[in-house]
C-alpha cells in the first residue's frame, strides 16, 4: 500500500492532502479531496472555530490580486458511538477587482443555510463560516475542486479559533438557491425576486404572484363570537365618534399602518368579517325598530279611519 501525507495508508493508494493537476497563479485543482482538518467539539467544551475559505478582496483595483474556490465542501462526522452528520455545499467564490462574490449552496436536506462572514486574520480579510453553524460536535472537512489564492501568499483554507480573528462582520446572511431568483436564509426564510428575506417572515416576494387557490390559516379566534348573546355590540354613536376622530373603523388598520407594515391577510379578513357581522346585527336591530314603527303606523291609521268613520256618522 502507498500513502501520501500519511505513514499508515488503509487502501492501495491513500492521498491525504489532495492531488494537484494544474498549478498557475497560486492555484490548485484538487481532484482528490483536500483534507482541511477536524473541527473542534464545541459541545465537549473545545474552543469555537471559524473555517477560513479564501481572502476577501476589499480595496484592490487590479485583477492580479485574486482568490477564490469553486467546488464541493463537505463536513462529515460519525461512528458507532457518535452522532452522525453529513453536510455538503457547492462553493463558488471569486474575489478580484475590489469585488467579492460568494455562494455556499446546500446540496442536501441535512445542510443548513450558512451565514458568510469577513474576518481579519494575520493582516488579511478572509471569507469565513462559523463551524458552530454547521456542526457543534466537530467534523472532518474536505474540499474538492479548483482553488486559488494570490492575495495571502497562497494560504490554503484553514480552521482558526474564533478568539484568533478580529473584525468579524456578516458578509452575506442568505444564499441563492435558484440563480438570482430565489434565496434562502439561515432562519429558514425564502425570498423570491429579492435577496431581502424580511425579518420575521418565512416568505418574501418582490413582484406579483398568481394563485389559483390560497388558504390562510388564522391563529386567532374566528369572530363568530359576535353572534353570541353575551357580545356587547358597540353603540353606533361611539362608532361614529371614533370614525370622526380617526378616519377609519375601530380595529381596522389605518392607511398609515398598512403603508408601513402591509396587510395581515388572516387578521384583516377576520376583522372585516367581524365588521360585517356587527353590521348585520345593526341591520337586524334596525329592521326590528322599523317593524315596530310600521306596526305603530298601521295602528294609528286604523284609529284615524275609525275616528273619520265616527265623525262621518254623526
Amino acid at each position: 500500500m502507498i500513502g501520501s501525507a500519511t505513514d499508515a495508508p488503509k487502501t492501495m493508494l491513500e492521498v491525504r492532502k489532495g492531488i494537484e493537476e494544474y498549478e498557475g497563479a497560486k492555484g490548485t485543482l484538487f481532484t482528490a479531496p483536500l483534507f482541511i482538518g477536524h473541527s473542534n467539539d464545541i459541545g465537549a467544551g473545545s474552543p469555537a472555530e471559524y473555517l477560513l475559505l479564501v481572502p476577501a478582496l476589499i480595496t484592490s483595483t487590479t485583477g492580479n490580486n485574486c482568490a477564490g474556490m469553486n467546488g464541493t465542501l463537505t463536513f462529515y462526522r460519525g461512528n458507532g458511538g457518535a452522532l452522525n452528520s453529513a453536510t455538503d455545499y457547492h462553493v463558488n467564490i471569486q474575489s478580484a477587482y475590489s469585488n467579492t462574490y460568494a455562494n455556499l449552496i446546500p446540496l442536501s436536506e441535512t445542510s443548513p443555510v450558512l451565514t458568510l462572514y469577513t474576518v481579519k486574520y494575520l493582516g488579511n480579510d478572509w471569507l469565513a463560516v462559523k463551524m458552530r453553524d454547521i456542526n457543534g460536535s466537530g467534523a472532518a472537512i474536505n474540499f474538492s475542486g479548483y482553488w486559488w489564492n494570490a492575495i495571502a501568499d497562497g494560504q490554503l483554507p484553514r480552521l482558526v479559533q474564533e478568539s484568533g480573528v478580529s473584525n468579524s462582520t456578516i458578509f452575506k446572511s442568505y444564499q441563492s438557491v435558484a440563480s438570482n431568483i430565489m434565496y434562502a436564509s439561515p432562519a429558514g426564510s425564502i425570498s423570491i425576486g429579492t435577496a431581502d428575506a424580511a425579518a420575521g417572515y418565512k416568505l418574501a416576494v418582490d413582484g406579483a404572484a398568481l394563485f389559483t387557490k390560497a388558504v390562510v390559516k388564522a391563529r386567532q379566534s374566528w369572530p363568530d363570537y359576535v353572534f353570541d348573546s353575551t357580545y356587547q355590540l358597540p353603540h353606533l354613536d361611539s362608532v361614529a365618534a371614533y370614525i370622526q376622530q380617526n378616519k377609519h373603523l375601530p380595529e381596522v388598520p389605518s392607511a398609515a399602518e398598512v403603508q408601513q407594515h402591509g396587510v395581515d391577510l388572516a387578521a384583516n379578513q377576520a376583522v372585516l368579517l367581524k365588521k360585517m357581522e356587527e353590521l348585520t346585527l345593526y341591520m337586524i336591530d334596525m329592521k326590528k325598530q322599523n317593524d315596530q314603527l310600521m306596526q305603530k303606523n298601521r295602528e294609528l291609521e286604523q284609529k284615524m279611519q275609525q275616528l273619520q268613520s265616527e265623525i262621518k256618522n254623526k
